[in-house]
């Protein structure tokens, strides 16, 4: 039961795609609209917010593991990835919202942290 578990697990963590989005983070930026293909500075810069978010909520993640719980932190995880996923995907059907684009990439960089 414990395997299992710990299997499904592992399954979630690899199709949320966590690896994909940090990796392709400046270039989800860029076609949202954070800077252009000849200078894509600005997309690139916005992407390191999304890496110090991970870097600070993994911290906090392991302050509260032990008080909190591993269950209730994985499943107000799994509901942050999944709403900040739509909101993601949602932010490239509307014009001049780039906004929200860094928005929900980084909510989903720290619900995943």
């Amino acid at each position: 039961h414990c395997l299992i578990i710990g299997v499904g697990m592992q399954i979630w963590q690899q199709v949320c795609g966590i690896n994909t989005v940090m990796y392709y983070s400046s270039s989800i930026l860029l076609s949202a609209g954070f800077g252009s293909e000849d200078d894509p500075a600005t997309a690139i810069y916005c992407s390191i917010l999304g890496a110090f978010a991970n870097m600070v909520m993994s911290v906090v993640a392991v302050l509260l593991i032990d008080r909190v719980g591993r269950r209730p932190l994985a499943v107000f995880s799994l509901i942050g990835v999944i709403l900040s996923l739509l909101l993601l995907s949602l932010s490239f059907h509307g014009e001049g919202i780039a906004w929200l684009s860094l928005t929900s990439l980084i909510l989903y960089i720290v619900f995943f942290a």
